[in-house]
């Protein structure tokens, strides 16, 4: 799980239900130790005690996926890794992959929100200081369309953000976007290049533009849509792809737990009927071991 003052219990309930509806039978979680007890956050355990974990290693980053990945003296190595974090945990997860099955790509957190000019820009500008409170790496774009100059949001962000929150005003400094489309298809065409974890619409009328964007983690749209409803209550699970990888990757779910076995029962007579076309296929490939095993 990604370090916080409190962890995040969120993220343990998003990773381990799947699983268990999954059937999973023995389920790991790694969670950092807080310093004052050297035990992970209260919330922590309690969410994988809820959500029915077996296990909890306390440790967190590239050491965590490293133990479970490869194992130690006191720590079973596992068949996959699933779950966000920083960008040292994604790459972790990357080098491993080829020992253990991972998720994706799955953090630094992203948003990209399309705004129009009917969208409160306090609403706007919160939506992007949810995104920037994640860590150093967040990503926060907003596409404006219309006419709304840029330095509305970044007064309306500059209200917001009190002087001592430094780490948010860098996250946004360095990795926070404000850009313009002329219509709402070119908006669209952004969105879907990019390819967010998270793509917000706040428009007054979202649903046609909806209709036409493919590449997201998540899409939310309507009057209350909002991407920290989908961290905690909305029902969709926030372990989203990240860097581009919404072109082809989706949320976690119960089906990254689930591997397919491809089976068959042959009878003489299904192999009799088969060999004659399955013969000449050996026979125009060049593998003459294929065709004798197929028989006369």
């Amino acid at each position: 799980m990604p370090k916080g003052s409190l962890g995040y219990p969120s993220s343990v309930l998003m990773t381990v239900l799947p699983a268990r509806i999954a059937g999973v039978r023995s389920i790991v979680v790694a969670s950092p130790p807080t310093p004052s007890t050297g035990a992970p956050p209260d919330p922590v355990l309690a969410a994988a005690a809820i959500a029915g974990a077996q296990e909890m290693l306390v440790a967190g980053g590239p050491g965590a996926i490293a133990a479970l990945a490869y194992g130690t003296r006191t720590v079973r190595p596992v068949d996959k890794i699933v779950g966000p974090g920083n960008r040292y945990v994604t790459a972790a997860k990357l080098v491993v992959q080829q020992r253990v099955a991972i998720d994706g790509i799955a953090g630094p957190s992203e948003v990209f929100v399309i705004a129009d000019d009917r969208c409160p820009v306090e609403r706007l500008a919160l939506e992007l200081l949810a995104q920037a409170e994640h860590d150093r790496d967040a990503v926060a774009v907003a596409c404006l369309v219309g006419r709304r100059p840029f330095a509305d949001v970044e007064r309306a962000i500059a209200r917001r953000v009190p002087d001592r929150s430094a780490a948010v005003r860098r996250t946004l400094a360095e990795n926070g976007f404000l850009v313009r489309a002329g219509s709402p298809g070119e908006a669209a065409r952004l969105a879907d290049a990019f390819a967010p974890e998270h793509l917000v619409l706040m428009m007054a009328r979202p649903d046609r533009l909806a209709a036409r964007l493919r590449n997201a983690g998540c899409l939310l749209y309507g009057p209350g849509a909002t991407a920290p409803l989908g961290d905690y209550a909305l029902g969709t699970n926030h372990v989203l792809p990240t860097a581009g990888t919404a072109r082809f990757a989706g949320a976690l779910g119960t089906s990254d737990f689930e591997k397919p076995l491809t089976w068959a029962r042959i009878g003489m007579a299904d192999r009799r009927s088969l060999a004659v076309p399955a013969r000449r296929i050996a026979e125009a490939e060049g593998f003459r071991w294929h065709r004798e095993a197929l028989g006369p």
